[in-house]
């Protein structure tokens, strides 16, 4: 019913990837590495998404505790 999950990705994990596509890419050639390109735009995407998602969590953690975080389980049942 909802759409195939993407795959969790790291700003680590497109690092070694870009890594080791530029070393395919010095290998291969200007004529077959210029064919790499649209890999290397997509795996640059991913990371920026990668790093804006790590950007976000950490603000995310950072914020001040709600004052509903401490409420007894007594509080939470008038919300169920």
């Amino acid at each position: 019913m909802f759409p195939p999950r993407p795959k969790a990705r790291s700003v680590q994990q497109c690092e070694i990837y870009l890594d080791l596509l530029a070393a395919v890419m010095r290998k291969a050639g200007l004529e077959e590495a210029r064919k790499l390109l649209p890999l290397v735009v997509r795996l640059r995407a991913e990371l920026e998404a990668a790093r804006a998602e790590d950007a976000l969590l950490e603000e995310l953690l950072q914020r001040k505790p709600c004052p509903f975080d401490n409420q007894s389980s007594e509080g939470e049942a008038d919300y169920e």
